[in-house]
């Protein structure tokens, strides 16, 4: 199959797929970064593991993005191959584990992916549409919650808000609106935030554990959360089929809700109320919304931080976790050692294979040997003829 393309598209189209296949050893190095950062401050505050985890994710944005400029500036000019054509041509050499085969499957797979980018993007494309429609989707959720449904509270409440946003220090003015629309209370928008509340909660709930709710979402507001979840959901989107950054954004969720759950213990001062609170919406957090700021979170999330709340530690690494972990270090190792012999030319690996050799079975040099002086054929001495007269 070829594909025909002017050079200017074939290069960003062979530079945006590069950039693909090489966020995936770039996510698992700064997962496996990460993993090591969770373990360092399994005793450290919520804020400081997000600042740490946040950074990772940035770092990851970062490096695909150069990544993509340096593709750019390398990509050479239109290469046409056929789909099946290079790899199958020395699929048996594959199993042989010496360092001229390891070159040469390197090089085979790095033409073949240059060769067929268009295949591999035309393949990312198709998925990532699919992530753009539920991404829409949720994006329509979150405008019809804020405009459907929604009734003006009791006034002492949009009042009890207000006091609350002068304790957190929020200069933005927050409205609180009852939704008949959402099941579960969230932070809707930036600029002009909205709490939503469902319907009934209000009234339902001690005055003590609504606050405590209504406290944890002016967090997230206090801390702009909308904004960076909204980037995360982008970069998901994106970069859906990375293992290390889903498994970074995922921990940057998590970390967030810690932060929030901190935020509104201070104010507080009471970690039975709050609890209580978790658990008074737990039958909600199982259709919460994840593009959008609500609370309290998945599942298992929430008894991690019920957990946390009353022990004061932070959640390590799972079972899984570690498996991932331990995953992670062997194929970043096998991915540096094939890059490492890729980079070997052809002529520098046989001047260093006869090298060895020379040592294994002569035991000196090949350069050595050739400097030492030529051995006489024989070691026994020629004996000239001697004259001897008798008298």
């Amino acid at each position: 199959m070829n594909l025909h393309l002017d050079t200017t598209a074939h290069r960003i189209i062979q530079a945006f797929s590069w950039m693909l296949i090489h966020s995936l050893w770039q996510g698992l190095l700064l997962a496996v970064v990460t993993a090591v950062v969770l373990i360092a401050t399994k005793k450290s505050g919520a804020r400081l593991r997000y600042n740490l985890v946040a950074v990772q994710f940035l770092l990851f944005i970062v490096a695909c993005c150069s990544t993509f400029v340096w593709e750019w500036y390398q990509a050479p000019a239109k290469v046409i191959m056929p789909l099946a054509g290079t790899i199958g041509n020395e699929a048996s050499q594959w199993f042989q584990l010496d360092a001229e085969s390891i070159r040469r499957f390197a090089q085979t797979c790095i033409s073949y992916f240059t060769a067929n980018a268009p295949i591999v993007v035309l393949l990312w494309a198709v998925l990532f549409v699919f992530r753009s429609v539920r991404v829409m989707g949720s994006l329509v959720y979150i405008h019809r919650a804020k405009n459907k449904y929604t009734y003006a509270p009791p006034a002492n409440w949009q009042q009890r808000v207000e006091l609350l946003c002068e304790k957190l220090q929020i200069n933005k003015a927050v409205r609180l609106l009852e939704s008949g629309y959402v099941k579960v209370p969230m932070v809707i928008g930036h600029l002009k935030p909205v709490i939503l509340m469902p319907v009934g909660l209000l009234a339902g709930l001690p005055a003590e554990q609504v606050e405590a709710v209504l406290l944890h979402e002016l967090a997230h507001i206090r801390r702009h959360d909308y904004v960076v979840n909204f980037l995360q959901t982008l970069a998901e989107t994106v970069f859906f089929f990375n293992p290390g950054l889903l498994w970074i954004s995922s921990l940057l969720r998590d970390e967030r809700e810690n932060c929030c759950d901190d935020i509104a213990l201070e104010q507080t001062k009471d970690k039975r109320e709050f609890v209580q609170a978790l658990i008074s919406f737990k039958e909600y957090a199982l259709n919460a919304d994840q593009y959008a700021v609500a609370f309290p979170g998945k599942k298992n999330h929430l008894l991690h931080r019920v957990s946390r709340i009353l022990s004061n530690r932070n959640q390590t690494l799972g079972p899984s976790e570690k498996v991932f972990f331990m995953m992670g270090i062997v194929m970043l190792s096998l991915v540096v050692a094939t890059a490492a012999i890729a980079q070997i030319k052809p002529a520098d690996y046989k001047a260093t294979k006869e090298k060895i050799n020379s040592v294994l079975f002569t035991g000196a040099p090949a350069a050595k040997q050739a400097h030492q002086p030529k051995k006489a054929h024989s070691n026994k001495a020629i004996a000239k003829p001697v004259n001897v007269e008798i008298g």
